[in-house]
């Protein structure tokens, strides 16, 4: 799996970032946790519970990591903030280009 260098996370699960992260890479279970990922082919951001990344094809295929929210509302909202700070910096919302530029 990769992680965006200035990976966002949510404020109520921000407590010990390299820990969330290490659960993660490892699968651990985590009922309440949502992953916001660049998608494979298009400049857009995707939404996947953290479960979801125990499947075969997402360790085969590891999406790059952008952000981690402690649930779906928040991931969507989170992604607001993402495309914000993007425009912000970029003066587009080239989100690909952003996050591997970082």
């Amino acid at each position: 799996m990769h992680i965006f260098k200035r990976v966002y996370i949510s404020p109520a699960i921000s407590k010990d970032k390299r820990k969330l992260i290490w659960r993660l890479r490892h699968h651990v279970f985590m009922p309440s946790v949502y992953v916001i990922a660049l998608a494979k082919e298009q400049d857009l951001l995707e939404i996947y519970h953290s479960s979801l990344l125990k499947q075969k094809y997402y360790k085969e295929n590891p999406p790059y990591v952008v952000g981690i929210a402690e649930s779906h509302s928040a991931a969507v909202s989170m992604i607001q903030e993402i495309l914000m700070d993007v425009l912000k910096e970029t003066g587009g919302l080239d989100i690909q280009k952003y996050c591997r530029a970082s």
